[in-house]
């Protein structure tokens, strides 16, 4: 991870307990730190993760 890159994630991603914030800060953050842009697919609570436990 580029130097720098772990204290800009800690104080840029989870600023609000709001998902969809949360979400748009990660996107920004992983342009800002590894690429141009970003693409995010976010799933409906009815589709199955295929993880013990969850839905």
């Amino acid at each position: 991870m580029p130097s720098g890159a772990l204290e800009d994630a800690v104080g840029s991603i989870g600023t609000t307990p709001d998902g969809r914030t949360t979400r748009e800060e990660i996107a920004a953050f992983v342009c800002r730190r590894f690429c141009g842009t970003a693409s995010v697919d976010l799933l409906s609570t009815d589709v199955p993760t295929g993880r013990p436990g969850k839905s």
